[in-house]
Formats: C-alpha cells, sequence, structure tokens
C-alpha cells in the first residue's frame, strides 16, 4: 500500500505504483468482471448521521 502524503509511491520496472484505493476504493465491477457471483465489501467511510 502507497498512498501519497502517507506512504510514499513506488517506482517499479519504470511505473509508479501507489494503493488502487486512491482510483477504485471498491473495486466490485473488477470482481464482477473475473466472474464473481457475490461480492461481499465494507464501507470504511460510513459515518452515523
Amino acid at each position: 500500500m502507497a498512498m501519497p502524503g502517507l506512504l510514499t509511491p513506488v517506482v517499479h520496472d519504470g511505473r509508479l505504483l501507489a494503493d488502487g484505493g486512491l482510483v477504485n476504493p471498491v473495486p466490485v465491477s473488477l470482481c464482477r468482471a473475473l466472474g464473481a457471483e457475490v461480492v461481499i465489501a465494507v464501507d470504511l467511510n460510513w459515518r452515523r448521521s
């Protein structure tokens, strides 16, 4: 995991790698595309009003 501002991204084989959560925090669509029929996810950003 590498989050800019918290953990520095890494250069590997000429590519800059950072945490995928920056782009897609809950990649349900990717899981479905890879064949998952059921996806269970947790929203860690949920706030009680």
